[in-house]
């Protein structure tokens, strides 16, 4: 629940806009894969959990400046693990597009 309250407090520096198809850094692929593996189970995890585990940008990837995007320990710092079905919902409510759901 922690990660939800923290995205939506976030959201009002986020405005809500269409989401380039932003290519992942070799960083972010890795840190993604440690992060799901270190984390294997969902934030939310309240019964109604499907799907594949799913790492989730605390701020969105489109939003991290170049130095960020290249850092492994900043963008492990940036995931929170999310079911599928939890993480197009926080999408769906936060209003972030869901490009890179489960890149």
């Amino acid at each position: 629940m922690r990660a939800f309250a923290l995205v939506r407090s976030l959201r009002p520096k986020c405005p809500r806009r269409p989401a380039p198809n932003w290519p992942r850094s070799p960083a972010w692929q890795t840190a993604r894969k440690h992060h799901i593996a270190a984390n294997p189970f969902c934030a939310r995890a309240d019964g109604t959990c499907s799907g594949p585990r799913e790492a989730h940008d605390f701020l969105p990837y489109s939003r991290l400046s170049d130095l960020e995007r290249g850092s492994y320990a900043y963008l492990r710092q940036n995931f929170v693990t999310l079911c599928r079905r939890h993480h197009r919902q926080l999408h769906f409510h936060s209003g972030h597009p869901v490009a890179h759901a489960s890149a």
